[in-house]
């Protein structure tokens, strides 16, 4: 991660002397299904928040990666669960006015629990299975709250893939 300070030329022809960026690796996001047709979810400790947070997997992309090879390894890293193919069915920007970074999000059915978790020495994740519909509720109620999780999860409910 680094912080940019650019001269920014805006649509009206005025100049920002001073402008912030934060640049930042893309990320991936991941709604998954078991076979039983449960959501792949986890709880996870988020220092900005200073709270455990209940959300989809999600996880910076390497570089040279392919966003969908990115999204199976952190599903695979955070959880322990795999599969197969991972189906992208959207791109968010989370914030445009400040930081470069895009989320890419991937579709998953049928992931199995196939290996132990893989963390990072910050990641401290438990693993939530549940059913879609309680998801959604989860939105709804604010128990999901970060904004590209809800967002990820009422574009999966309205595309009908849930």
């Amino acid at each position: 991660m680094s912080l940019l300070e650019q001269k920014c030329l805006m649509p009206s022809g005025r100049i920002a002397d001073k402008y912030y960026l934060v640049e930042k690796k893309d990320v991936v996001m991941i709604l998954a299904l078991t076979k039983k047709k449960q959501v792949i979810l986890v709880n996870e400790y988020k220092h900005g928040a200073g709270e455990v947070l209940l959300q989809l997997p999600i996880g910076f992309m390497e570089k040279g990666e392919k966003p969908a090879r990115a999204a199976l390894r952190e599903l695979a890293e955070e959880t322990g669960f795999t599969a197969k193919k991972a189906a992208q069915i959207g791109k968010f920007i989370s914030s445009p006015s400040d930081m470069t970074n895009k989320i890419y999000l991937f579709f998953v059915k049928d992931a199995q629990k196939t290996q132990e978790q893989h963390l990072d020495e910050t990641e401290e994740i438990n693993v939530v299975l549940m059913p879609f519909l309680k998801v959604a509720d989860a939105v709804l109620r604010g128990r999901i709250k970060v904004m590209p999780h809800m967002a990820a999860i009422l574009l999966a409910k309205e595309k009908g893939l849930v």
